[in-house]
């Protein structure tokens, strides 16, 4: 996560699908001004032993267009939406919406 942060320019985004019982997921996005994601990691699974994974296939589309990807299953979906939505946040808080909370 430190060297997601590190980029001069772009959006960060987490999100996060958690289920009582069964697996959930952790997605890392980061894109540029463009909307067009540069790097991505998902993290799945219910132990300590999970770890981030690059999701190649979703570098380099746009990050509206990736909410539609067929190489995720639902939970990663769920994440990505919820990683979508806060970079969608982010994006409007710079436009001068005072009232945006993280």
């Amino acid at each position: 996560m430190r060297e997601f942060t590190k980029r001069k320019s772009g959006y960060l985004g987490t999100g996060y699908y958690k289920k009582k019982f069964g697996t959930g997921a952790l997605v890392l996005l980061v894109c540029d001004e463009e909307l067009d994601i540069v790097e991505a990691k998902v993290m799945k699974g219910i132990t300590v032993f999970a770890r981030f994974k690059d999701r190649k296939e979703l570098i380099g589309k746009n990050l509206l267009q990736s909410k539609n990807s067929q190489n995720l299953n639902n939970i990663e979906k769920h994440a990505l939406s919820g990683a979508i939505d806060m970079i969608q946040k982010e994006i409007n808080k710079g436009k001068g919406n005072e009232a945006w909370i993280s």
